[in-house]
């Protein structure tokens, strides 16, 4: 984030230019903060990686627009003309620093954030932070599930865009987010709602297409009728559709939203004084903002 430090972009390229001459084998990384810094830092790294935070509010939604994620994505195509790669560093904390609201994201919400960065060209996903993740159950429990889920679908991120296969129309559109990969004779179809409502939509794919399509780590499937088909879309839901049956199997998301409800309960439970929820504060004597994280003394696993 050399946009707070603050870094001149001409001494991030300086720098860059030395380390790539030093060592040409591994690349190097430039994670951004805000939408004028991808631009300005876009000559800094053979990658861009942005942090595109939601900021997730206890109680509530996205503190931002959780589309914010597909904004950052599209800067890093405009920035780099297409010349590079972009990663993103999606959130997978709470966010507490200065921020007594806060929360961590939820499965859904975790989903939704590695879909829209799929579906914008994202390559790569290095989540922030990994310390945080046995404090919060769904984080726990949910980054397996989607890194699993992430690492079968790994030839459908990485193919090449094919803009125009897909075209959709819904009650939100502009909240409705997909793009139609091909691996083989495969396809693969990313699809999310950054709606902050639930709604239906109805996709048309384009070319030669199949009768029905699996969906990903949901045990079902929809039937097409020339091309088309509609499908409904929960708050910040998204889908996964695919021609291939063994992609689509495994573990499925309600086996893990049970999985995290189960554990959520077994924490839930009266004396248990590590858990926050039923009421539990920590103090210190320390007023600093990263003084020992006290909120995740308050999770509730007694250790």
């Amino acid at each position: 984030e050399p946009e707070l430090r603050p870094l001149e972009p001409e001494r991030a390229e300086a720098l860059y230019r030395i380390i790539a001459d030093e060592d040409p084998y591994h690349p190097c990384i430039m994670r951004n903060d805000s939408l004028p810094g991808i631009h300005a830092y876009r000559l800094g790294g053979d990658i861009l990686m942005p942090d595109p935070y939601p900021l997730f509010v206890r109680g509530g939604l996205s503190g931002r627009p959780i589309e914010h994620t597909a904004r950052f994505m599209r800067a890093c195509r405009e920035a780099s003309a297409g010349g590079k790669t972009w990663w993103i560093t999606p959130q997978a904390f709470d966010y507490y620093m200065n921020k007594e609201n806060s929360r961590a994201p939820n499965l859904v919400e975790l989903r939704n954030q590695q879909l829209q960065a799929v579906i914008h060209g994202a390559r790569g996903f290095i989540w922030y932070t990994y310390s945080h993740r046995h404090n919060v159950v769904d984080l726990d429990l949910g980054m397996p599930f989607i890194g699993r889920e992430a690492a079968r679908l790994r030839d459908a991120i990485l193919a090449p865009e094919r803009p125009g296969a897909v075209t959709w129309e819904a009650e939100a559109a502009e909240h409705l987010q997909a793009a139609l990969r091909r691996v083989g004779d495969d396809l693969v179809l990313f699809a999310v709602n950054t709606r902050t409502a639930p709604q239906n939509a109805t996709f048309t794919l384009a070319g030669d297409v199949p009768k029905a399509l699996y969906v990903v780590s949901e045990g079902r499937t929809v039937t097409l009728d020339q091309g088309r088909f509609s499908d409904r879309f929960d708050l910040y839901e998204g889908h996964i559709y695919t021609t291939r049956r063994d992609l689509a199997e495994g573990p499925t998301l309600a086996d893990a939203q049970a999985a995290i409800a189960r554990e959520l309960a077994a924490r839930r439970k009266p004396g248990n004084l590590a858990l926050g929820d039923l009421g539990t504060t920590v103090t210190a004597s320390s007023t600093h903002a990263y003084a020992g994280a006290l909120w995740m003394t308050t999770d509730g696993a007694v250790r």
